[in-house]
């Protein structure tokens, strides 16, 4: 089924069902690993992944009682596409160098949307240089951005789901198949006939084939089933081809687009996060010195939208304000109280935008989920938690707060308010 909502995860770039991701690691070059375990043998497909110059795979399976079919194309080094079809239309979407494009027919309406992705992620390159500067990357890092592909039970927060597909792309470069990309998650995988069976804490099941890299099933208690019906290397340039709009297509892409620098800004912190784990002292005062640095280098070019927020939240503009204050003290005249009173309502709006600022300053960061699944403990979670707060506030009173008052002190400070 074709539904906006469905596009609306094109952000980070869904299709209507699922994700797919694909194998990184070719047939002909696959040799029996001579140990069996389960994250050495991830650890190994994934860096295979990376020589991967192009596939085309197919699947298929049932969701909610209705069947589809999954197809997943990549050809080196920057083009993906993935294309989802059931009984009521399909969904395609397509990643070249950085650019997504999705085009649907369905039923309901017909959808077209454009976003270019890459420019979006380059807006802050002052960030990147000073994550790179504070927090080296680890070994086998590429800085170049590229697609990649991902396919798994859905989570509970995605209502409506059984099984969640998509295809993204990230700077710096994540691996082509996100279900390689966390080798130790398969630590209690059993391993069978060339495959590594993984289950689930919601019953799920996954199983990876060892030959190819590919997931070559998923199946979930409440019936929903995907499997991989061929596999090739060979790629049809055809499907890079992406076809113009129709006509009457629609594009529900504007909400997306306009959450997008948020978006990138929440990616950016999971890099940071995931940067962190590579850190053997988290300790001292040096590690939350660095960590400041780079959330400082993320928040502040957030400057110019910060001013937009804090006039649009307060509920009133600074401007407005003024205007009404001088037109007031122009009527009230030499009124000593009346004067003392606009005075004293000069000050408590200032104490409103002041602390209003404070709450919105304060309820912009939210804690990262999941990060207790890469190693942190509760303790530094914590504390790099209100590190990145602390520094928020920083940014944001530095950049947006303090400028923000200013201009209210100098619509205020005229003359004749007899200051």
């Amino acid at each position: 089924m074709i539904t906006s909502k469905a596009v609306l995860l094109v952000l980070v770039l869904t299709s209507p069902m699922f994700a797919q991701d694909t194998p990184d690691r070719s047939p002909t070059t696959t040799t029996k690993p001579a140990v069996d375990n389960p994250v050495t043998l991830v650890e190994r497909l994934s860096e295979m992944s990376k020589h991967l110059s192009g596939f085309t795979a197919k699947y298929h399976g049932v969701s909610h009682d209705e069947p589809f079919d999954l197809r997943l194309v990549y050809r080196a080094p920057d083009s993906a596409r993935l294309e989802f079809i059931d009984d009521t239309g399909s969904m395609a979407t397509w990643i070249l160098d950085g650019h997504a494009f999705i085009r649907g027919d369905g039923e309901a309406k017909t959808l077209a949307s454009d976003l270019d992705i890459k420019k979006e992620f380059g807006a802050n390159g002052g960030f990147v240089k000073v994550l790179e500067a504070e927090f080296p990357p680890p070994d086998g890092y590429d800085p170049r951005g590229g697609p990649f592909f991902s396919v798994w039970p859905a989570s509970a927060k995605e209502s409506g789901k059984s099984l969640s597909t998509s295809v993204s792309w990230y700077t710096p470069r994540m691996p082509l198949l996100a279900w390689l990309a966390h080798p130790k998650d398969w630590a209690d995988a059993k391993q069978a006939d060339g495959k590594l069976v993984r289950e689930l804490k919601d019953g799920s099941q996954v199983v990876l084939s060892l030959t190819t890299g590919f997931i070559e099933s998923i199946s979930r208690p409440d019936g929903a089933h995907m499997e991989l019906t061929s596999f090739s290397e060979s790629v049809d340039e055809a499907d890079f081809v992406v076809p113009e709009p129709k006509p009457d297509a629609k594009d529900e892409m504007a909400k997306v687009k306009a959450g997008l620098p948020a978006l990138v800004d929440l990616m950016r912190r999971a890099v940071i996060y995931s940067r962190m784990s590579y850190e053997k002292d988290t300790t001292g005062e040096a590690f939350q010195t660095k960590l400041a640095k780079v959330f400082d280098a993320l928040f502040t070019p957030d400057a110019v939208a910060w001013h937009d927020r804090l006039d649009k939240e307060l509920g009133t503009n600074v401007d407005a304000f003024a205007t009404w204050s001088h037109d007031r003290f122009k009527q009230i005249g030499g009124d000593a109280q009346a004067r003392r009173e606009l005075h004293q309502q000069i000050a408590e709006r200032r104490t409103f935008y002041d602390q209003g600022m404070e709450k919105v300053l304060q309820g912009h960061v939210f804690e990262m989920r999941g990060l207790d699944e890469i190693g942190f403990t509760k303790e530094l979670i914590d504390r790099v938690h209100a590190v990145e707060r602390e520094t928020y506030e920083t940014v944001g009173r530095r950049v947006a707060a303090d400028p923000f008052l200013a201009k209210f002190d100098a619509a205020m400070s005229d003359a004749e308010f007899g200051k």
